[in-house]
């Protein structure tokens, strides 16, 4: 068979050979040939893959610095602790000093206005012991005034209660004295 004709597998084949033995030769390329050609291939893996290991590394290297060294960030958020443990314990020192000044502003105002409410009750009281001391019996006496009680002891307070011969006792500011009711004069 020489070329004589093109069927149309010709047309849809790889590679297309003239005659079947050079089809035969193709298809039967010497060892070395292939051998080459697979060592070329296996060159071409190799360095395909140590490039993407490569790449693999690096991105790697880089997340590791973004993320840093655990103990790195450790130390970075005990120190953001550790601040922010200070700054709540001032505020709180803050607050408890302001608490104590309006407890003291308090207190002042509280004792302000205590003093205030004594003055005014000892005033009171003052008043009420005077009108008290006013009205004490003995201060009457002292006035000149008596009080007079019947036989009996109950106290005499109009002269229909008197009756002539009566024993009457008249206590006065400095003592008691007994009297008798004389009979009116006519």
């Amino acid at each position: 068979g020489h070329e004589t004709d093109f069927s149309l597998c010709d047309f849809a084949a790889d590679v297309r050979a003239p005659t079947p033995t050079a089809a035969a030769e193709l298809v039967s390329q010497p060892t070395e040939a292939w051998a080459g050609a697979l060592d070329g291939a296996q060159d071409r893996l190799q360095a395909l893959l140590y490039r993407r290991i490569d790449a693999h590394a690096q991105r790697l290297d880089q997340l590791g610095n973004t993320l840093g060294r655990p103990q790195q960030a450790l130390h970075a958020h005990t120190r953001k602790l550790d601040r922010a443990q200070q700054r709540l314990r001032h505020a709180a020192l803050l607050n408890l000093e302001r608490k104590m000044q309006q407890i003291h502003g308090q207190s002042s105002v509280f004792t302000q206005k205590l003093a205030k409410r004594i003055t005014q009750t000892h005033s009171r009281l003052d008043r009420a012991e005077a009108r008290l001391h006013a009205l004490d019996p003995q201060r009457v006496l002292e006035r000149g005034y008596a009080l007079l009680h019947g036989e009996s002891g109950q106290v005499l307070s109009s002269a229909a209660q008197l009756l002539p011969d009566a024993k009457v006792s008249a206590r006065l500011h400095d003592g008691e004295v007994d009297l008798r009711v004389l009979p009116p004069k006519l």
